[in-house]
């Protein structure tokens, strides 16, 4: 993907638990390219954390990604150490520590700025548009989630380090 003049990076918040109101696990994917970024694919569904597991390293692979992002949670620490142990995927993970709003807010700047871009057609885009837009009045912020992890990501660490940024351990 470097080859290209930018890389891949996916972005996932990750629930742990399954039911009818449970939040759900997204991946955001982005092509990064000189400050400017991408959004590829938005994957939203809720699966069980042994499948959740199979999937990450799958997604990364379909997408050959360059580095792959997780928020680092009480229910997220294992997968974590798993993942690193058990696959060769380059790992970034982000503990939060400040409130959802307060996160996109933050990151905001982006956006505002003109540096995301995102496809004017794609199946998932009208559930992803109305998340974004109704945050932080509507029901899930799951994907809201994942763009401000990636932007947190592309802002503090993304094209200031060789390679995206990531880190195994």
């Amino acid at each position: 993907n470097q080859g290209k003049g930018g890389f891949i990076v996916q972005s996932w918040d990750t629930a742990m638990e399954i039911h009818s109101d449970s939040s759900y696990s997204v991946c955001t994917t982005w092509f990064c390219y000189q400050n400017n970024y991408y959004l590829m694919h938005v994957w939203c569904k809720r699966l069980r954390p042994a499948d959740l597991l199979g999937f990450i390293h799958h997604h990364a692979s379909k997408y050959n990604s360059d580095l792959v992002i997780i928020e680092n949670h009480n229910g997220s620490s294992g997968l974590i150490e798993i993942l690193l142990n058990h696959t060769f995927l380059n790992l970034f993970w982000i503990r939060p520590t400040e409130s959802k709003v307060l996160r996109m807010v933050t990151e905001y700047t982006a956006i505002h700025n003109g540096n995301v871009f995102i496809p004017k057609s794609e199946p998932w885009l009208p559930a992803f548009h109305t998340e974004m837009v109704k945050f932080p009045e509507y029901k899930h912020d799951d994907q809201v989630d994942s763009v401000s992890q990636f932007l947190l990501w592309a802002r503090k660490i993304g094209l200031k380090t060789t390679g995206g940024g990531g880190r195994r351990g």
